[in-house]
This record gives C-alpha cells, structure tokens and sequence, in this order.
C-alpha cells in the first residue's frame, strides 16, 4: 500500500442541490490554528462524498488509510463552525468506510463543513 502523507492545504469545492445550497471544504483532518487538533492524524484515502441528499439533510461518507474515528463539523459562517455530528468509526471490516447522516439543515442556505 502505497504511504500517503496529508495534505494540510484547504481545498475548496462548491455544489448547487435542488435543496441545499453547499460550499464543501475539504481538509485531511486539521485545519488552520489546529481547530480539530484530535483528528490531526485522521487520513483520508476517499472521499467525502455527499449523497442521501434531501430538503434538511445531507450524508457524508469517508474511507480512511487506516481505521480509526471522524467527525464532520458544520456551520453557515466559514470561521465559525459551530456543529458537530456524531463520531464516524471505520473498521477494516467495513473497508475503513463510513458515514454520517447530518440533519435538521436549512433549505436554501449555505453550508460550509470539513472533515
């Protein structure tokens, strides 16, 4: 297996849905000033993909390296992501996939969230 190292820079991609508008910012588990300082070693092979769509609620899915937990955290202010979704645990029996089912979002505004 190939040894990934994180990449640490923030990318950002945007996607328009029938009932959610969503910015979704992508990081491989820490973000600038250390804000999520107990994923720093979270490493992402895949993902996240958005799915289960639906007027106030979205899914996310993730594949790690290597087994271990995640979260998503969420908010509609980019500098303040104030929402946090259940912890997400990837197993080897499960391919090191998983995802969480964020509910109870606005229809028509504007999400940011990270990994």
């Amino acid at each position: 297996m190939e040894n990934r190292v994180p990449n640490l820079s923030m990318k950002l991609n945007s996607w328009k849905v029938t009932f959610l508008s969503i910015i979704l910012t992508f990081t491989t588990g820490l973000m600038p000033g250390g804000a999520l300082s107990a994923q720093k070693y979270a490493v992402f092979s895949h993902g996240p993909i958005l799915g289960r769509i639906g007027a106030h609620e979205i899914g996310v899915w993730a594949r790690t390296v290597r087994p271990g937990t995640f979260w998503v955290r969420y908010g509609t202010d980019p500098n303040n992501l104030d929402q946090l979704s259940d912890p997400v645990t990837t197993s080897v029996d499960h391919d090191n996939t998983g995802w969480v089912l964020i509910q109870g979002l606005e229809a028509n505004t504007k999400y940011y969230y990270m990994l």
